[in-house]
């Protein structure tokens, strides 16, 4: 009987030490995926704005006015400045 039970405690001890074990290797796998969400999500951000967001070197030619000018007053309110 004291057999037995010193063999069920000891069983009893390992498992514990396995469910730590276990315990400890699942936080870490929280902490690196929790990781790779952070880095994922500024991965796409990034993503998306380069998808919209990109530069275009116009050359133009500096005060050029492309507004038709009148007699009187000419009026810029369809006028576009860059």
């Amino acid at each position: 009987m004291d057999k037995t039970k010193e063999a069920n405690n000891k069983r009893l001890t390992n498992l514990k030490d396995f469910i730590k074990f276990v315990e400890s290797e699942v936080n870490t796998l929280q902490d690196k995926e929790s990781e790779l969400q952070t880095k994922e999500r500024k991965t796409m951000t990034r993503v998306e704005k380069l998808k919209y967001n990109f530069e275009v070197i116009i050359y133009l030619k500096q005060g050029q006015v492309e507004v038709p000018q009148l007699p009187v007053a000419t009026d810029y309110k369809d006028a576009i400045l860059i």
